[in-house]
């Protein structure tokens, strides 16, 4: 149907300029291109950056802002471990759901745990 109906249209319509202009304006490019060289606002940044690297310095052990780093991504870690556990156990259940559906087997735990409560 889009063959026959609007490919021509849309052919017809668009051109190599525009295609373009629609590809540099995706969100997902556009993320990209923020932040390199082809951005005039971060030729700024491009020239500070050789002096950053020579007067860099690591931060101290007693710094709150590194305490608070290290809880965060402990914490993040934990939390995202515990999501992918759920995630399989819920996707397991499913997939054996299914399979006792498609075998026709009426038996499943859930039932069990239904009769017992």
């Amino acid at each position: 149907m889009y063959q026959l109906l609007m490919r021509p249209w849309v052919k017809f319509w668009t051109t190599e300029l525009s295609a373009e202009i629609i590809r540099y304006l995706h969100p997902l490019r556009m993320q990209r291109y923020l932040f390199a060289d082809i951005n005039p606002l971060m030729r700024t940044i491009k020239n500070y950056a050789p002096i950053v690297r020579q007067n860099r310095k690591s931060a101290s052990a007693d710094n709150p802002f590194l305490a608070m780093e290290k809880e965060f991504f402990c914490t993040y870690r934990k939390h995202a471990l515990t999501c992918i556990a759920i995630t399989v156990i819920l996707a397991r259940n499913y997939c054996f759901d299914r399979l006792t559906a498609t075998i026709g087997c009426s038996f499943s735990f859930r039932h069990l745990k239904q009769n017992r409560s």
